[in-house]
């Protein structure tokens, strides 16, 4: 009977872990299916960025005038190098968006040097005019502003 003890004892302290080398081919094993996969997963994930962040600009192009016009207050939406706000004269900055890595430059085509569009209390815009989202694949974005109704429209390629 203590002979059946002590063998299922040592047994047991045999299995209780796995050696380093285990451990290191487990890790290269991962580390090669992760360079395998990365590629086919950077992708897609950069396009869901992409139209995400086109999403929420769109959103915010939208509900801007709505809420100039309910407020009875100016705002702006001003886009930078990096990033763009939307800030209000009574308030301050409201929001603040930094562009995904991807995009190369946004930019206002109708007034070269100005990226401040205002929206006054009555919820119209200031001007008409095209803001131009470019990637660093070469794929180009606009949201199209018109006066007449001060709402932006989303289309594909920069004019």
């Amino acid at each position: 009977m203590e002979h059946r003890n002590r063998w299922f004892h040592e047994e047991a302290q045999a299995e209780q872990g796995s050696s380093l080398l285990e451990v290191l081919v487990a890790m290269q094993i991962l580390a090669v299916l992760l360079m395998v996969l990365i590629p086919w997963v950077k992708e897609p994930y950069e396009d869901w960025l992409l139209k995400r962040f086109l999403a929420e600009l769109e959103e915010d192009l939208q509900t801007l005038p709505l809420i100039a016009l309910s407020e009875r207050g100016f705002f702006d939406i001003a886009f930078l190098e990096e990033r763009y706000f939307i800030y209000s004269w009574k308030d301050g900055v409201i929001r603040s968006v930094t562009y995904p890595k991807l995009i190369r430059f946004v930019r206002l085509d109708s007034y070269p040097g100005n990226n401040i569009i205002r929206f006054s209390q009555r919820g119209t815009a200031s001007r008409g005019g095209t803001i131009c989202i470019a990637t660093k694949k070469g794929i180009h974005h606009s949201f199209v502003f018109t006066l007449d109704t001060g709402k932006a429209r989303y289309k594909k390629g920069c004019v």
